[in-house]
């Protein structure tokens, strides 16, 4: 696993930073790299919290200058067939509350409202948990079946095209291996003031699975229910963000970075993805108790 630490001085930078990172991933998963049968739709899992508004809102900024800039170059036509190339991703989450889509407490909503809508999102590319449900449980195991069926659409998609461009027994043609193609290519995750992350608690038995993708928890101080991507998913990613501000996260940020010989790990320290790479993107406030020098 690879790990970088990226301190910047403020939760707008923050922002611009996590911004450019999704955008430098999604520009090699655009429809017009297809031809060569190597590219294909990227698989973006978004995180909850107050922090991925800043986020979103970047990414809209972003979009916004990069379509003016192309229409200079471009004629109508080509400005939608080219870009912007984040718009080439399938959409999914990390955890949800079990509230209704249009409640303030949605992380569905949150996305929606502040990233989606703006950007005209295809809607058939977005994949919500349905945190409504009667039963969380069922609703968990409803979305982790959604997380394959995504995988199995995108990469049958892929073999379809490599299949016409290489001959049959092409070296270069892909094979159908779940254990590399049932990957995200970027998850972004959150930390709470106690070491959570998307809705893994500490003590809580869901840091305790070891097969499903997707249960049902629950908040332990509130009891709010909640759907959550756990550690075998988390940690199949290509890459892992984790965006953290604030000087009230200090202490849990050396413990996630920097933590102590003998120190109990906490939740969001669980998250190291196999074969993958995570970064670690602070604000000053938040990086304030690390002894160590980072960018």
């Amino acid at each position: 696993m690879n790990k970088r630490v990226m301190i910047c001085e403020d939760i707008s930078m923050v922002s611009k930073a996590v911004s450019e990172i999704i955008l430098s991933i999604g520009s090699d998963h655009k429809p017009a790299s297809l031809t060569c049968g190597v590219r294909r739709m990227m698989t973006l899992a978004l995180a909850g919290g107050s922090t991925p508004k800043y986020i979103y809102h970047q990414l809209v900024a972003e979009h916004a200058e990069l379509l003016k800039a192309r229409q200079d170059d471009l004629d109508a036509e080509d400005v939608e067939a080219y870009g912007p190339e984040f718009l080439y991703s399938h959409i999914l989450f990390g955890d949800e509350r079990c509230v209704s889509p249009d409640s303030e407490r949605s992380n569905f909503r949150l996305a929606r409202d502040e990233l989606l809508n703006p950007l005209s999102f295809p809607s058939e590319q977005v994949h919500r948990i349905h945190g409504e449900a009667q039963d969380p449980a069922e609703a968990a195991s409803d979305y982790e079946s959604t997380i394959h069926h995504t995988f199995a659409s995108i990469w049958e998609m892929q073999f379809r095209i490599q299949s016409v461009l290489e001959p049959e027994g092409s070296s270069h043609q892909l094979k159908p291996d779940p254990d590399e193609w049932e990957r995200f290519d970027l998850i972004l995750l959150g930390m709470g003031t106690d070491g959570h992350t998307a809705s893994l608690f500490p003590g809580s038995s869901a840091l305790d699975e070891k097969i499903k993708w997707v249960v049902a928890t629950e908040q332990p101080e509130t009891g709010e229910k909640r759907i959550t991507m756990t550690l075998p998913c988390l940690n199949r990613a290509r890459m892992v963000v984790f965006t953290i501000c604030g000087e009230e996260k200090a202490e849990m940020v050396r413990r996630l970075i920097e933590p102590a010989c003998g120190e109990e790990p906490i939740p969001a320290s669980l998250v190291c993805p196999e074969n993958g790479e995570i970064i670690y993107v602070l604000d000053r406030a938040a990086s304030s108790k690390l002894a160590m020098s980072y960018q």
